[in-house]
């Protein structure tokens, strides 16, 4: 409550902005928060730099000077890195209290819109680089997101963040990203995309094998098996099954399915 009437304090710019940012999280960029704030990256300078001086953020650099210097078209002519300006919340606290203050029943709302902005906004290379905000945005509203093309692709973005944690060996991390991924596939989806939802549930059985849960893997792999489609598909799959029936050592079900 004392951080907040602190923040109340600010000019209603400076607090929307700082709301966005403890949605961003506790570490955010000059260009993420300006383009989620849908203003010049030199209005969010300024209007960041009160909470700057009220000691509520700080920079992580001086380069936090550079678009409080310059005006926008100046900025532009200069091309100015943005992304090297950073900020951060003085203390998790600061964070909380500023995220407090969005109403509960907008905060997917907001979550949405930052989502969907990260992800308009960034290029193919950038999406890679922010994939894990935008997906975590986009999950936190997933409730908001009807639409079957925004379904199917939101379970993509869970597909590429699961499988570049699986790569960094962060097993239960991709387990929840696999796991959003299929959440987020409509009821039709073995027929309407089968590639995808074929993938992703693939992907779930694995994760689930590599976080020790052999016999949800092999329950989700025998779900797969009644939807694959090809032999070199079911192949892989039983490929997987016959993993896991190695790790649970019962290695006469794993002999039988591989001669099979």
């Amino acid at each position: 409550e004392l951080l907040a009437s602190r923040i109340e304090k600010l000019s209603i710019a400076t607090q929307e902005v700082l709301k966005l940012a403890a949605c961003v999280g506790d570490r955010f960029a000059l260009d993420v928060l300006s383009l989620v704030s849908e203003e010049s990256a030199n209005t969010t300078a300024t209007e960041l730099y009160s909470a700057l001086q009220a000691g509520l953020i700080l920079p992580l650099s001086d380069a936090y000077r550079i678009p409080l210097v310059f005006d926008r078209a100046e900025s532009i002519n200069l091309k100015l890195d943005t992304s090297r300006v950073s900020y951060r919340f003085l203390h998790d606290r600061v964070q909380q209290a500023a995220y407090a203050m969005i109403p509960d029943e907008q905060k997917q709302r907001v979550h949405l819109a930052i989502g969907r902005l990260l992800l308009q906004g960034s290029s193919e290379s950038e999406r890679q680089e922010r994939i894990f905000d935008i997906v975590n945005h986009l999950n936190f509203a997933r409730g908001l997101i009807c639409e079957l093309s925004q379904c199917y692709e939101l379970a993509q973005l869970n597909l590429q963040a699961g499988r570049t944690t699986k790569g960094a060996s962060a097993f239960e991390t991709a387990l929840t990203f696999f796991q959003s991924g299929c959440n987020s596939l409509p009821a039709q989806s073995w027929e309407d995309n089968y590639a995808l939802t074929w993938a992703l549930h693939l992907e779930l059985g694995e994760a689930e094998y590599l976080n020790g849960k052999n016999d949800v893997a092999l329950t989700i792999l025998d779900l797969i098996l009644t939807q694959t489609r090809t032999l070199l598909e079911r192949c892989r799959v039983n490929e997987l099954k016959m993993t896991c029936l190695r790790m649970k050592n019962d290695l006469i079900a794993a002999y039988q399915l591989g001669i099979e």
